[in-house]
């Protein structure tokens, strides 16, 4: 829908984001990750849009969506290591994403904060549902270490 709506109503060749995280944690995908967006102005050559479903200014995010949202930047991040996170405000005068909207929350559980060797297996364990991707860099209880390795075990075994 929003791809059609950008063709017809601003005369793009698509949909403006290279995703789009909808409230029921699916994401889909938009333009290509390595072509040009039109999700922010003077912006759109050197960085990917990320679309997140709802009004930020008026909503909060579910957990759920906030957790597709996360793997949604782990995704962008194991491509493109060395991108910084920002919010649509920092850039154009604008309200976007919204005051509700997690920026703050994105950034400091984002992978940029996980170790070269250790970005693509971290970021694969979070799409597999191993790790929610909180505290990459905090110490893990026995209960928590017990919980992933079940968590891959039944992935192993294709248990539901």
């Amino acid at each position: 829908e929003i791809h059609d709506y950008h063709i017809k109503h601003n005369g793009w060749s698509g949909i403006a984001y290279h995703l789009y995280v909808r409230k029921d944690g699916k994401v889909y995908k938009g333009r290509p990750i390595n072509k040009v967006g039109g999700h922010c102005k003077d912006y759109n050559a050197r960085s990917i849009g990320i679309c997140c479903e709802g009004n930020f200014e008026v909503e909060q995010m579910s957990q759920t969506q906030y957790n597709a949202l996360r793997e949604a930047v782990a995704y962008v991040m194991s491509v493109y290591p060395d991108i910084e996170i920002k919010g649509h405000r920092e850039l154009n005068a604008t309200a976007c994403p919204g005051k509700f909207f997690p920026l703050d929350k994105i950034r400091s559980d984002s992978v940029s904060k996980i170790p070269d060797w250790a970005r693509e297996e971290y970021a694969e364990a979070m799409s597999l549902g191993i790790t929610d991707g909180s505290r990459p860099n905090d110490s893990a209880s026995r209960l928590e270490v017990a919980i992933m390795i079940l968590r891959a075990i039944k992935l192993l075994r294709g248990d539901k």
